[in-house]
């Protein structure tokens, strides 16, 4: 590094601060639900918690939670703030109510 830096026609060095701040996420806080003839629902979703949605999303529909199956899609990288924030639901009363 020493050999690059005297090789450079500007160096410039300094002490630099700034406010704290929180990064964003760019991954969608989506999914996609689809309740088969069988009554049986496949979630695809962006979260690294498919137990927990699974098991929240049978309690909110009074479900036993061998009637869900969860695929977690990629999430854009492995962190504890992808487990779970908000679900944006997808529910269909007319179909899911059999």
């Amino acid at each position: 590094m020493e050999q690059a830096l005297a090789a450079a026609d500007i160096v410039v060095e300094g002490e630099f601060t700034t406010k704290p701040i929180h990064q964003g996420y760019i991954e969608p806080h989506a999914c996609v639900a689809d309740t088969g003839q069988d009554g049986k629902t496949v979630i695809w979703c962006s979260s690294q918690g498919h137990f927990r949605v699974r098991s929240q999303t049978a309690a909110m529909l009074g479900w036993d939670t061998s009637r869900i199956k969860v695929i977690p899609a990629a999430a854009s990288a492995a962190r504890p703030r992808s487990t779970w924030s908000r679900w944006p639901w997808s529910y269909r009363p007319e179909r899911d109510a059999r």
